[in-house]
């Protein structure tokens, strides 16, 4: 119901890669809304001059998020909470609440202006340059940001490797012992010292952004450091291009095509009765504006996940304490709890406290029934209504089948370019050892914690995922040839099957040999 509502739902759904299936038939539109032109226009009006206002607070708007969420994570640091009392850890639980219901905005429009300049650039440069071998042009002009913050921990274990590499002892432990030794010979041989300290700068740095990194229940490599010496150990294998060189070579193919862009444009009118401006001067600010977006965006995101990785700790004390006062059996039973019913405990004012154990061994049973379901993607229900997984268990045992062979799958180009090579089909980044260099990884979904096997493949195919998800960013930022949204593709590709993956056309060709 909002002016352009259909245009924002169409960039919302390209942002978050949703198919566009709700129906708005039930819901008037702006135009059709009731509303008098007059009142249309002035209600238009507002809404435009209150987005240009926060458009230009943006930047400082996410500063000051950055310096919400860095208080907080300096007051919550781990070593200090095991000393804290349950009523300062309970200040700090309700701390983060509020972060997160009231001092969240900047963070949410920071994701807004990156759909929103995107949708724009995406379908300006569509308009000007219908040609199909050119619909992917706006992705080629989002390659090699500078400074982008989901690059920072590919950066971070690429210097780590290279110290590794210098020294023939640390060398040889990485190449000989398992990961759990590694990591003891670290820390106790004063030999490695040196590295120790490089190794425990870059956890702090950024060893919370880990597969997971918004799920409370999933340990960061701040908490189990034996993961990232798993991917070290590959990374020190490495020789060639650093991350740095292959970003510097991205940003520079990115300067010459927008160079020779700019140029093609500059001799084309905006609008067809005036000299001035011309086109290449819209597509120039479309341009800048989406490349600050993305980079706020990525910017809010990497405090979300310092954010969460606290309140993770923070939860695990307050579990603790609850063992101590028997109100749980676990420390990690918190998490059957809502934050509510946290508070609730911690206040005093929770109704029945004692019979708590019961009502987390029900949510614990039930989340281990949940989660043998497959449900679909999308779901939709009459208003009202809820999911019944019993009935969609019933019918995906009714309708199992061998899926029906194909040569090519469809889905959308995130990062131009084509590639043919081995797919690597992994469900979950701790089926890291399953990856060669070079491959094509095949996934359902990525974040943050899969960064560091970027640096490893030359094609990414990915189930779900917009065309601003951390997965399609970060293959832009190398040059990656991907396509998301393409369905049922861990299913139908075959681990170790050559395929060759065309970033432009969106399409994924699978050898049936």
């Amino acid at each position: 119901m909002a002016p352009r509502g259909e245009q924002l739902r169409e960039l919302f759904n390209n942002f978050v890669g949703a198919d566009q299936i709700a129906s708005t038939e039930d819901y008037p539109s702006w135009e059709n809304s009731g509303t008098g032109r007059v009142r249309q226009f002035l209600q238009s009006l507002r809404i435009a001059v209150n987005v240009g206002w926060r458009a230009l607070r943006l930047r400082s708007g996410v500063h000051d998020f950055e310096a919400t969420v860095d208080r907080f994570a300096t007051d919550t640091r781990p070593d200090q909470l095991e000393q804290c009392s349950l009523p300062e850890l309970h200040k700090y639980f309700r701390r983060f609440i509020d972060i997160r219901s009231h001092r969240w905005t900047n963070a949410s429009l920071a994701d807004a202006a990156a759909m929103l300049t995107y949708g724009l650039l995406k379908n300006s440069l569509n308009e000007e340059f219908p040609a199909e071998e050119l619909a992917a042009l706006h992705n080629t002009l989002l390659k090699g940001l500078p400074d982008l913050a989901s690059n920072q921990p590919v950066v971070g274990l690429w210097h780590l490797s290279r110290q590794i590499q210098s020294d023939r002892k640390l060398l040889s432990l990485f190449r000989q012992q398992p990961s759990g030794e590694v990591w003891k010979a670290i820390q106790r041989q004063s030999e490695f010292a040196q590295f120790q300290d490089s190794f425990q700068k870059y956890l702090d740095d950024s060893g919370f952004r880990c597969s997971g990194e918004l799920m409370l229940t999933v340990a960061s490599f701040q908490e189990n450091p034996v993961a990232l010496i798993e991917i070290l150990k590959a990374y020190s294998e490495l020789n060639g291009e650093s991350p740095g060189e292959r970003l510097l070579e991205q940003e520079t193919q990115r300067i010459a095509e927008t160079r020779r862009m700019l140029q093609t444009l500059s001799q084309r009118r905006w609008f067809s009765l005036l000299p001035w401006p011309r086109t290449s001067l819209k597509v120039r600010w479309l341009l800048k504006w989406t490349q600050q977006a993305i980079a706020l965006r990525e910017r809010a995101r990497l405090k979300q996940a310092l954010l969460y990785s606290r309140l993770r700790r923070v939860v695990l004390q307050i579990g603790a304490r609850l063992v101590d006062q028997q109100v749980l059996h676990e420390q990690e039973d918190v998490f059957f709890l809502t934050h509510s019913e946290i508070d609730e405990l911690l206040s005093g004012g929770s109704m029945f406290p004692h019979n708590t154990p019961e009502l987390v061994s029900f949510r614990r049973s039930e989340h281990q029934r949940m989660s043998m379901l497959n449900p679909p993607d999308t779901i939709e229900l009459p208003e009202g209504e809820s999911y019944r997984p019993q009935e969609e268990l019933q019918n995906t045992i009714e309708d199992a089948s061998d899926p029906v062979a194909r040569e090519c799958l469809s889905g959308v180009g995130a990062c131009g370019g084509k590639i043919t090579a081995n797919a690597a089909v992994l469900l979950d980044v701790s089926e890291f050892s399953r990856l060669s260099q070079g491959d094509i990884l095949v996934t359902r979904q990525t974040d943050p914690g899969w960064g560091p096997l970027f640096f490893l493949i030359r094609g990414l195919v990915i189930e779900r995922g917009g065309m601003l998800s951390h997965g399609a960013i970060l293959a832009r930022e190398y040059g990656i040839p991907t396509v998301v949204g393409v369905p049922q593709a861990t299913t139908e590709i075959v681990h170790g099957q050559t395929l060759t993956v065309d970033g432009d056309r969106g399409t994924v060709r699978m050898s049936r040999e």
